[in-house]
């Protein structure tokens, strides 16, 4: 950890194993990442197996990408810098049974979509790494996993004030009852520390 809640991955081979998120077509997953410098693609957020969620940071095009489904879909962002935090969020939507739509947005901004079959859920859920060489050379903070599609009202809310604690009025109806789950980790042992709370 950076002193200031952020984590440090090292490029090399550590990363934090999650719980297994059931499948399902409307989530959206969030968080700040900024590299510090690659030979190889890196992965900041990664689901994987047969139906895949990544959020990339790609060396030959120093783009951001964020890849859903299977077979894979890739949605691509801005050019990024080294040691520059960007918020990004992935955003899943159901079109119906079987197509789905693939959202990024790069600080608070949308940048593109594309349509992809089947559920965006796998066997493997980690930050930091997915598979091979991808490990994460940088910081993580704040990563985020809804089980719904976040608006881009929300999104801008989130990238402007980092905050979870306020919502998007038009998101609720008065009698609502909101919750969420926390699982706190530890990066040492590379897996959930503790109970998640409800």
């Amino acid at each position: 950890v950076d002193g200031y809640g952020a984590y440090e991955f090292d490029g090399v081979s550590n990363y934090i194993n999650l719980p297994i998120i059931q499948p399902v077509n409307n989530f959206s997953i969030c968080g700040l990442f900024s590299t510090n410098g690659m030979s190889s693609d890196q992965v900041g957020y990664g689901s994987n197996t047969n139906n895949r969620t990544y959020i990339s940071f790609i060396a030959t095009t120093s783009q951001i990408r964020t890849t859903f489904g299977n077979p894979a879909v890739n949605v691509n962002g801005l050019i990024y810098s080294n040691n520059t935090f960007y918020s990004i969020c992935s955003v899943s939507s159901a079109l119906n049974d079987t197509t789905n739509n693939g959202s990024l947005y790069i600080n608070g901004i949308f940048y593109d979509s594309s349509t992809y079959i089947g559920d965006s859920t796998g066997t493997t859920n980690r930050i930091g790494h997915i598979s091979g060489t991808s490990y994460f050379n940088g910081l993580i903070d704040n990563v985020m996993i809804f089980n719904r599609s976040l608006s881009a009202d929300e999104i801008l809310l989130i990238n402007n004030t980092g905050r979870l604690d306020t919502l998007v009025s038009a998101e609720t109806e008065t009698g609502d009852n909101i919750s969420y789950t926390s699982c706190p980790t530890n990066p040492m042992n590379e897996g959930v520390d503790g109970e998640c709370v409800t």
